[in-house]
This record gives structure tokens, sequence and C-alpha cells, in this order.
């Protein structure tokens, strides 16, 4: 039999025996399996959601849900080893694989090396693969317990209700679930009580009701002047639209606007702020939630002084002065970053990779 590459639902089950977390249970409903923390089921048990079907899929050649197709097309792609290399749940399981007590337990790196070769190849190591092995472990950089150098971010996500009295935000509470790309008020969305509510690099959707604004927060670092460079979407052609708002903590709203299935540009040139102060760019619904997500990632630019444009529309100015922008300084908690891994992760991870675990012979 000529040797076949495993199915992407074959390599993912693969990946949670090497691992020892494969769950072998038959039956039940189908589960979660892009998020952290990773579902053990088997892949056969995957959400296929219709409407937005994960990447990884597609990366994986899983066929179009809305679509009749007749067989499964195979390619291999860049994007697959990546995902292989990146996967913070491919990074998991070689953290697991290390972690079993039957690799754990062996203090000599040879006969680590070929239990190795036993869980995932089915075989001993050869005497030139033993050698490969130590050559890696020695040469490989210890970088255990390091973090990444990411600083504390100015940005916080939450959500809040405005004041129209005292034309400031009344209230803001912290978004407190992470999903690995989306802040939301829990596991799944839409919430029963606050609707589509998130945040996401490039916008999101405000929840049920006025009273749930969804804020995207910047904390002035220092004193000085803000100008702000960015346009609002309405991102349907159905709903009533959606209001947008740029509010500060010291002096109350800065600007607002009211859009409905089109844009509106949110420029505001050298806005006065002093250390601390927060500048929160909201969004609320209008009369009800239906179809409001929303696209708005504001660039910000800090001067020492008012900054004398360029080009506004272009938000060029004669001091460079210090830039942060909404969607690539989006992300999660900073202890949400995987710790790096050690040199036997690493190790293991490099086998995970090889031909010989992703075909069958």
């Amino acid at each position: 039999m000529n040797r076949r590459r495993l199915d992407f639902e074959q390599l993912r089950d693969s990946l949670l025996t090497a691992g020892g977390e494969l769950d072998p249970a038959i039956g039940g409903r189908s589960v979660e399996i892009t998020r952290a923390p990773f579902s053990r089921r088997r892949t056969l048990y995957a959400l296929v959601d219709r409407s937005n079907l994960p990447a990884m899929y597609r990366v994986f050649d899983f066929a179009n849900p809305d679509a009749h197709s007749s067989e499964r097309f195979v390619t291999t792609s860049p994007q697959q080893s990546l995902f292989l290399l990146n996967s913070p749940f491919v990074i998991d399981q070689a953290k697991r694989l290390i972690a079993r007590s039957e690799v754990a337990s062996k203090s000599d790196e040879t006969a680590k090396i070929q239990t190795l070769y036993q869980f995932l190849f089915g075989r001993e190591a050869s005497e030139r693969e033993v050698a490969i092995g130590n050559k890696f472990l020695k040469n490989a950089i210890v970088r255990e317990g390091e973090r990444s150098a990411r600083k504390p971010s100015p940005w916080l996500y939450g959500y809040g209700e405005y004041d129209e009295g005292t034309k400031r935000i009344k209230s803001f509470t912290p978004l407190p679930y992470w999903s690995g790309e989306v802040w939301q008020v829990g596991l799944f969305t839409p919430d029963p009580d606050f609707g589509s509510l998130s945040l996401n690099s490039s916008g999101g959707a405000p929840g049920s009701d006025s009273q749930h604004a969804v804020i995207r927060r910047w904390v002035a670092p220092k004193n000085g002047y803000v100008s702000v460079i960015g346009t609002l979407r309405h991102l349907s052609i159905n709903g009533d639209g959606i209001r947008g708002r740029i509010v500060s903590s010291r002096t109350g709203l800065a600007e607002a606007w009211n859009v409905k299935y089109t844009g509106q540009d949110t420029n505001l040139t050298n806005l006065q702020v002093m250390k601390g102060e927060t500048l929160d760019f909201a969004v609320d619904c209008l009369k009800d939630d239906t179809e409001d997500n929303f696209a708005w990632t504001p660039t910000l630019t800090l001067t020492s002084a008012p900054a004398v444009a360029k080009s506004a529309a272009k938000g060029k100015f004669r001091e460079a002065g210090v830039k942060w922008d909404a969607a690539a300084d989006f992300g999660g908690p900073i202890d949400a970053l995987p710790r790096p891994l050690a040199n036997w992760e690493k190790y293991a991870q490099a086998l995970l990779l090889s031909n010989e675990f992703a075909f069958t012979d």
C-alpha cells in the first residue's frame, strides 16, 4: 500500500494521542475545537459553523459545508506547516507529550528519545536518529521561563453606559472572556443577557441596549495633544444603524456620529489630554441591536505640542509624535501568552512536524 497522508481529523486525533489527551468517548454533542482550553474529544465531533467556518478547517481542505462536495481534495500548502509550527494547540500537545510520566521519568537522554519514537512512530530510533536528537538538544537555546517582550498596552476593552447628562461614560466594565481572537462576555455569543457584545481587532458589536455600549478605551501615558484618524463603518444593509462616540474622562464628549449602512470619518485634531486620562471609543445600538456589527480601528498620534497637519486625512503631522493603532495593538491579556518551549518540548514538536508522523505507511 502506498503511503497516505493523514487527513485533518486523523492528524488532530494523533496529536491528542501523542499528548495522552484523546477522549475516546463515542457520541454526544459537537464541541468547539479552535479555542483554548482545547477540547480533548475526537475531531469527528468538531463543531461546524456553516456561517463562519474557522480558517483552520479551510487550511486543511475541509469541504465547504454550504456546497455539494463529492470528495475532499488534498493540498499541501505553507499554511499547513505554519499551523503545526505556531498553533497553540500543537504547542500544548508537545508540552503534554514531554510531561507524560513514561517520558518524564527517563533520566537518560537516549532512553527518553527512544520513548518518544515509540509513542510517535511505533518503532525504535536508529543510532543516527539518536545522535541527531542529542545534537538538537545540545545546540538548542534554553529559553524556559522567558516571556514575550510585549509591553503593557494602553488599550482596555469593555462595556458601559454613556450618561447624557454629564456627557461622560457612566460606567466601564472590562470584558471578562478572551477567546484568542475576540473579547466578549462569555464563552458563547450571542449572550442571552448582553446580545452580541464583543470587540475584535477590526471592530465588534454593541450590546442589546444603550446601557451596554461596547468600549475600546485608551489611557494616555503622558500629557500632550492627541489627533485621531479613523472611520466608523456599519457593516450591514439592515438594522437601524449604530452610534459612535469619542468620550474623554476629563472633558466629556468630544464628538458623536450616527452611522447607518455606510461609513463616517471620525477624525479629531489636537485633543488635549493629561496623563492617566482615558479616551473611550464607544459604540451603542439605537432602537435595537439587530445587524449592528461595525468596523472602527482608530489611529492615535500623541504629540507634546499642538500638531500642525501636513495631511490630516492621512494622519501625517509635522511632529512625528507617538502612534497607537487600534487594530495592530489589539490582543489578549499578557498572562495569556504561552510559555516558550523548553528544549525537550522543542524536540518533541520537531518530531510532531515530521512526515513520518503525518503519514501512514
